[in-house]
């Protein structure tokens, strides 16, 4: 009986790892495959839209975005701190309003960075490809943008 005992307690132990695992596995293919971008839609997918061009082609944006990479990393680093920051702040037992505003606003402002140097490197890149290649370069890095908006067509009624 004591064997039997230990031997249904493994298997039990076994069936919920088994379980959880199955469970960990799908929410990340659900994530990764079903809902790849659940940041916002409106966030570029380079990688996915480099995937639209040729050899030259690639390594003449790629270059672009390496010109900025440094800057990017700059300006993410900045966000985060303003964000860590920010949280700190809103967590102490007292609050600093002054401290707050300050701080929301470099927040804001280094946010405001980040889509600026993002927006001027789209452009640059959209004036380097010519029409047929940046057509499907730029529907494919902002695939869930694309899907949500049909060229030409009216809207359905809901």
């Amino acid at each position: 009986m004591v064997k039997s005992k230990k031997w249904a307690i493994l298997l039990l132990i076994s069936v919920t790892f088994n379980v959880l695992l199955a469970g960990f596995v799908g929410a990340q293919w659900y994530r990764h495959k079903i809902r790849p971008n659940p940041a916002g839609d409106m966030i570029f997918d380079r990688r996915a839209a480099l995937s639209t061009l040729e050899k030259a082609e690639k390594k003449e944006v790629r270059a672009l975005w390496k010109a900025q990479k440094d800057m990017f990393r700059q300006d993410i680093h900045e966000f985060r701190a303003a964000k860590k920051r920010l949280g700190l702040l809103l967590s102490a037992e007292k609050l600093d309003q002054m401290a707050l505003d300050q701080t929301f606003e470099e927040l804001a402002a280094a946010r405001y960075n980040i889509e600026k140097r993002l927006y001027l490197l789209l452009n640059e890149t959209a004036e380097t490809l010519p029409p047929d290649l940046r057509q499907d370069f730029f529907r494919r890095g902002f695939k869930g943008w694309a899907d949500r908006h049909d060229h030409g067509t009216p809207p359905k009624d809901s």
